[in-house]
């Protein structure tokens, strides 16, 4: 057999998640879930707010790591578990830490279009046209970019430490 026989034999296998990998990643989960609560209570962020995020968060988190574990082979499940990692990272802007604070702001708005990203490759977590690819990948270079070129022009502050000008109040 040839290499290019072999190759497409392994094609699209995706051997079990091992219980360890997934009730380790559930733990983590929840542990930076858990930070996510106690960062937003330190910091007064809104009650509702934090709990929407954190549920919303977890919802997404937990429903992939269960997607994963019952269907390896399907993508949805990583890219659910990723889509709620990306809302806890974006809690990081509760901080007023400088470099954990430009961390959240720059994910601040993926989790938008990682829901989006969601939708439109269930149920076999592919993007499977041209247009779904250009609006996924415009989405996520939007979302960053668009926060990258706020803070340097310093709207989250001057203390930022990407802020190059101050164009707040301009």
């Amino acid at each position: 057999l040839g290499p290019a026989v072999v190759g497409s034999s392994l094609r699209g296998r995706r051997l079990p998640v091992p219980p360890l990998v997934s009730w380790g990643t559930a733990a983590a989960v929840l542990v930076a879930a858990a930070g996510s609560v106690a960062l937003g209570l330190r910091y007064e962020i809104p009650l509702l707010h934090v709990g929407l995020t954190v549920a919303g968060a977890l919802a997404y988190s937990l429903s992939g790591v269960l997607a994963w574990t019952l269907r390896p082979r399907n993508r949805l499940g990583p890219l659910m578990l990723l889509t709620g990692t990306a809302w806890l990272v974006s809690t990081l802007s509760w901080s007023p830490d400088p470099v954990l604070l430009t961390v959240g702001q720059l994910g601040d708005l993926v989790p938008l279009v990682a829901v989006l990203h969601v939708f439109l490759a269930f149920p076999d977590g592919r993007l499977h046209g041209g247009v779904e690819r250009g609006l996924v990948a415009t989405g996520y270079a939007t979302a960053v970019g668009g926060q990258l070129v706020t803070m340097l022009l310093g709207g989250f502050g001057t203390t930022a430490p990407l802020a190059v000008v101050d164009l707040q109040d301009a």
